[in-house]
C-alpha cells in the first residue's frame, strides 16, 4: 500500500520516506529506532549537561522571539530541588508560550548551558509522571519525530507483522508475539521490556535471512546451466580505459559464481568511485549474452539514472536497455516491451520489485543493498527464473556480515580506485556562495 494512504504522510514526506529506501506501509512498519533517549528522576540544575530531567516552577509566562526566521521561546523558572533561578528556552516551538502557565510545575528533559535549560521534552508535574523512561531516536528523515512515530504504528495496523516461525515453536520456546514487539520498540518506555522486544525483534531477523536468502535463494535454480563467461575480454575491449586489479579480481569472482550450477549470491563491497557499478555492468551483460533479460534496482531515481546514463556513455546503444521508475512518463510502453522480452536491462527503483513483469529475468543487481527492505529484495528475486543475484554497497550492514558469516552471502572487496581523488575543502562566505555554485556548475 502507498505511503500516502497513512494519515499524516503527504508528498513531501513520502519523498524524504523514499529517500531513506522506504517504498511502502510494509517498509516503514519495519523501520526502527536508531537508538533510544532515557529521561531518569529529577536532578539539580548543573551547567553543560547533556539528557537530564529538572523539576521546575514557571515564574513568567513564556515570550516568543524570531532571529532570522527562527522562532525561540525564553521563560524565567526555579529549579525546585538546586534553588537556582535559570532561564528556559524553546527552539522553533512557538506554541511553548501558549501551553506552559506562570505559577506550574513541570518536569523537563534538556540539555543545560550556563544557566539556560533548552527543553527538548515535557510534562506538566503529577505523582508518576509519564515523562520517565525510554524514547526512541530515529536516524533523520525530515519528518517530525512525534509524526513519524504516529505513522509507524498505523503502517503497523494496515501491514501487520508477522513472524515466519511456526506457532507451534513459539509457545514452546514462549517467543513474545512479533508485531506488538515492534509496537514495543516504539511506545513502551520500560528499558527491561524494551530490551526483550528488540531480541525477539533480533531473533526472527536471523531466522528470516537464513531462512530467505539461505535456503530458498541460494538453491541451484532447476532451469539453471552454467553461464557462458567466455566473452569477458570482448567486453574489456569495447572500453576506452583498462580496469583496475580489483575490479578484474572482482569480475573473475562473478565468472567462477556464474561457472557454477549454483545460483549466485554475492555483495561487492567498495568505496564510493571503486568502480562496482562497471564490474556489475559486466556481469549485466554476460547474462544478456546469455539470454537473460537483468533488472538493475537503485534507491532512489536519481541513481537509477545516473547508472542508466553511465551504462549508455560506456557501451551506447549496443545493448537494448531501459530505465523505468514511478514517474516515467512512458511507463505502460516500457513495462509492455520489458514484459514481452524486447529490453534486455532494465534500470529502475522499487517499481521493478512491485508491479513490474518480466519475460525472461535471470540477473537481480541491487545498488546500496541496506537501503532495500528484505520483502522488496525477495520479491524481485523470486521473479527471476535463475536466482542469480549481485548486491553493491559501500556501507554493509550487519544483515550482510551475518549472511557471509553463515556462508550464504559470497563478498568481493574492492580496495583501490581508478584513480586517484585528491578533495580540497574550502570555505565559502554567504556573499561568495553564487560564485561557488557558478563553479560548481562548471566542472559537472
Amino acid at each position: 500500500m502507498e505511503l500516502t494512504s497513512i494519515k499524516g504522510i503527504g508528498e513531501k514526506s513520502k519523498n524524504a520516506l523514499e529517500a531513506k529506501g522506504i517504498f511502502s506501509c510494509e517498509d516503514l512498519a519495519h523501520f526502527l529506532p536508531s537508538s533510544y533517549r532515557e529521561v531518569r528522576e529529577p536532578q539539580k540544575f548543573e551547567q553543560g549537561k547533556k539528557g537530564i530531567t529538572l523539576l521546575v516552577e514557571i515564574l513568567e509566562e513564556p515570550k516568543t522571539y524570531f532571529v532570522k526566521k527562527r522562532s525561540i521561546t525564553r521563560a524565567k523558572a526555579h529549579d525546585q530541588l538546586s534553588g537556582r533561578i535559570i532561564s528556559l528556552v524553546w527552539f522553533n516551538q512557538k506554541y511553548a508560550q501558549k501551553i506552559y502557565k506562570k505559577g506550574e510545575e513541570y518536569l523537563f528533559y534538556g540539555n543545560s548551558r550556563l544557566n539556560e535549560f533548552q527543553v527538548v521534552l515535557a510534562e506538566k508535574h503529577q505523582p508518576n509522571s509519564k515523562i520517565i523512561g525510554m524514547y526512541p531516536v530515529y536516524r533523520k528523515t525530515g519528518i517530525k519525530r512525534s509524526i513519524l512515530q504516529k505513522a509507524i504504528l498505523s503502517a503497523q495496523s494496515i501491514s501487520p507483522i508477522k513472524s515466519i516461525i511456526p506457532e507451534k515453536l513459539e509457545q514452546k520456546y514462549n517467543l513474545q508475539n512479533l508485531g506488538q514487539c515492534y509496537q514495543k520498540i516504539h511506545i513502551n518506555k520500560i528499558r527491561d521490556e524494551l530490551e526483550k522486544a528488540k531480541e525477539r525483534i533480533e531473533l526472527e531477523n536471523a531466522v528470516s535471512y537464513l531462512a530467505n536468502e539461505g535456503n530458498l535463494l541460494f538453491q541451484p535454480s532447476k532451469d539453471r546451466n552454467t553461464i557462458n563467461t567466455k566473452n569477458v575480454q570482448n567486453i574489456k575491449k569495447m572500453l576506452n580505459f583498462s580496469l583496475t586489479n580489483a575490479q578484474n579480481s572482482a569480475i573473475t569472482d562473478i565468472t567462477d559464481d556464474l561457472s557454477s550450477p549454483k545460483s549466485m549470491n554475492r555483495l561487492i563491497m567498495g568505496e564510493v568511485g571503486s568502480g562496482k557499478t562497471l564490474v556489475a555492468f559486466f556481469a549485466a551483460i554476460l547474462f544478456i549474452q546469455n539470454g537473460f533479460q537483468v533488472a538493475f534496482m537503485a534507491p532512489t531515481e536519481i541513481l537509477a539514472e545516473q547508472h542508466y546514463k553511465s551504462f549508455l556513455t560506456l557501451f551506447g546503444n549496443k545493448f537494448s536497455s531501459c530505465i523505468l521508475t514511478s514517474s516515467s512518463p512512458n511507463k505502460r510502453q516500457l513495462e509492455s516491451e520489458i514484459e514481452s522480452g524486447k529490453v534486455n536491462l532494465i534500470f529502475g527503483t522499487h517499481i521493478l520489485s512491485t508491479s513490474t513483469k518480466f519475460s525472461n529475468l535471470g540477473l537481480v543487481i541491487i545498488d546500496e543493498q541496506q537501503r532495500f527492505g528484505v520483502e522488496a529484495r525477495a520479491n524481485l528475486i523470486a521473479k527471476s527464473n535463475t536466482k542469480d543475484t549481485l548486491s553493491l554497497s559501500a556501507t554493509p550492514i550487519p544483515r550482510s556480515v551475518l549472511l557471509s558469516l553463515s556462508g550464504v552471502l559470497k563478498t568481493t572487496k574492492i580496495t583501490e580506485r581508478p584513480f586517484s581523488i585528491n578533495i580540497k575543502t574550502h570555505f565559502v562566505t554567504e556573499s561568495k556562495k553564487k560564485d561557488m555554485w557558478a563553479y560548481i556548475g562548471k566542472q559537472s
